[in-house]
């Protein structure tokens, strides 16, 4: 099994965005010659992104956290308990195996003391989703974790009314939204509703199509 990743472009922002679908064809019956596929192994880490295009920004969180993690000097079972997630979920989402919800990831950034913009999108998080990162960007520094002092705010509880509101400042149906970023109509309708919360790869291709920053659409504004 492989997982297929293509390249489409939003037809309200004209950006371009990565989708990903399982392929039971073996790697040898694939040719080289299909044009903006990448084959990455199921539950591995994620290559990167054919020619020369940045992955998108979450794709960076397994080792973000395990960064944040080792320069904090937790394990990922303390991680977990300052979290108050499930004993193995973070050794799950630093291994790529796990994609978690936006809700999740928050509560891992209070667990390590970091932002939780930072923690799921990286230094980029803020912004909105650029195909080459900014120069003001580019930098080796990262935040200084400070275990235990993060607080789980639940301000991914915002992302249904930032959604909506940048939704119709479009002029989009959910519909339309839901074809420019790539995902399904009720993945659109449950995470604006409030009836699910999204995982951040989702929430990431609706903020590109929106052309808000998908740290911004998760969380709000950073303090």
């Amino acid at each position: 099994m492989v997982v297929v990743c293509i390249w489409g472009q939003s037809v309200v922002t004209g950006k371009r965005y990565r989708i990903e679908m399982q392929c039971q064809a073996d790697r040898a019956e694939l040719t080289d010659s299909v044009e903006n596929l990448l084959l990455v192994p199921t539950g591995q880490q994620f290559l990167e992104v054919a020619q020369g295009r940045k992955n998108p920004l979450w794709m960076g969180l397994p080792s973000r956290l395990r960064r944040t993690r080792q320069a904090a000097q937790l394990s990922a079972r303390q991680v977990s308990h300052l979290a108050k997630t499930a004993k193995n979920l973070p050794n799950g989402v630093e291994a790529g195996t796990q994609i978690p919800a936006i809700d999740t990831v928050e509560k891992l950034a209070a667990g390590v003391g970091v932002s939780p913009i930072y923690l799921a999108f990286g230094p980029e998080g803020a912004e909105p989703f650029r195909l080459k990162t900014p120069a003001y960007l580019k930098s080796d520094e990262e935040p200084q974790p400070k275990p235990g002092a993060g607080v789980f705010a639940e301000r991914y509880r915002g992302c249904a009314e930032r959604l909506k509101s940048s939704r119709e400042r479009l002029g989009l149906s959910l519909r339309e939204l839901a074809a420019a970023a790539q995902v399904s109509y009720q993945a659109v309708l449950n995470t604006e509703s409030g009836q699910t919360v999204p995982r951040v790869d989702t929430i990431e291709a609706i903020a590109v199509a929106l052309d808000v920053a998908p740290g911004w659409l998760a969380y709000g504004e950073d303090e």
